[in-house]
């Protein structure tokens, strides 16, 4: 975990829990795919603006059906796991937007990430 500042983020710690539990539990459930090391990095950081929360991983790549949107996967009912419910993602999403923020899945070479947003 990376936070160069001690970064104020106004929300309720159950929704932070939501968060992050949801997406470290897909990242070790994608993470078993793979052969050596697996990292999770999270790293929270702000500029003028804004405040980010990035969490990503060094699992398999966004499913390719996803590309041309990948915020698909952070709808309700909407996994590439095998019998997945779909609702981890979107319980992150929802925690997110209702503490006025935006959670993004950004497509990487390497991994899966995704980047919540807040405005200050």
């Amino acid at each position: 975990i990376e936070c160069s500042d001690l970064i104020e983020l106004k929300l309720p710690e159950v929704d932070l829990h939501l968060i992050l539990n949801n997406f470290i539990l897909n990242s070790a459930y994608y993470l078993e795919e793979i052969d050596g090391e697996r990292i999770i990095t999270i790293r929270a950081y702000e500029d003028e603006k804004h405040i980010y929360l990035e969490m990503k991983n060094n699992g398999p790549i966004l499913d390719e059906k996803y590309w041309q949107n990948p915020d698909e996967t952070l709808n309700a009912q909407e996994s590439s796991k095998e019998n997945g419910t779909g609702l981890g993602l979107w319980i992150a999403r929802e925690a997110v937007n209702r503490n006025d923020g935006n959670l993004h899945v950004i497509l990487i070479d390497s991994g899966y990430m995704l980047k919540a947003t807040w405005t200050k």
